[in-house]
């Protein structure tokens, strides 16, 4: 698996295309807010292929300099490439790539009242996945642009 960073057209494309399936419309930041990020310099878009070329996730970070932090923003797996360890290999090099900084994640929370079922048992699979793969639950949650997270 190889990793490479977006230019700003590839990362505009990516947003309009994947961001969309892949999460709810309440953790999608404005493109103009990503566009400043990215032009900031504190934001890391990343593409991760395989050999030939083909997407098989992305991630975006946001990396501050001079802090010891790096917060995965987004993290996904292409609908073909899931469920084949795909998603743990990336969350691997991402953790390599990162090494010496403490990298954190924001999940939908589990256990909100107003919560359909089929979606609780999505965020539980998802934390699950992540704590597979050596994340932490400190237990910490957050209201983060009215959508309740936890770290």
């Amino acid at each position: 698996m190889q990793i490479t960073r977006l230019s700003a057209a590839e990362c505009e494309d990516l947003y309009r295309s994947a961001l969309p399936r892949d999460f709810p419309a309440a953790e999608l930041k404005p493109f103009a807010e990503i566009q400043r990020l990215l032009e900031s310099g504190v934001y890391e878009p990343l593409l991760l292929t395989d050999d030939a070329g083909a997407r098989l996730a992305y991630a975006w970070q946001v990396v501050l300099p001079g802090q010891r932090t790096a917060l995965l923003d987004y993290f996904a797996v292409a609908p073909a490439a899931r469920g084949g360890g795909i998603g743990g290999e990336a969350l691997g090099l991402l953790r390599e790539r990162y090494a010496g900084r403490r990298f954190f994640l924001e999940i939908e929370a589990l256990g909100e009242p107003d919560t359909p079922p089929e979606q609780e048992t999505l965020r539980a699979r998802r934390k699950a996945f992540y704590l597979r793969n050596g994340m932490r639950a400190p237990g910490v949650r957050a209201c983060i642009f009215g959508q309740r997270m936890e770290l």
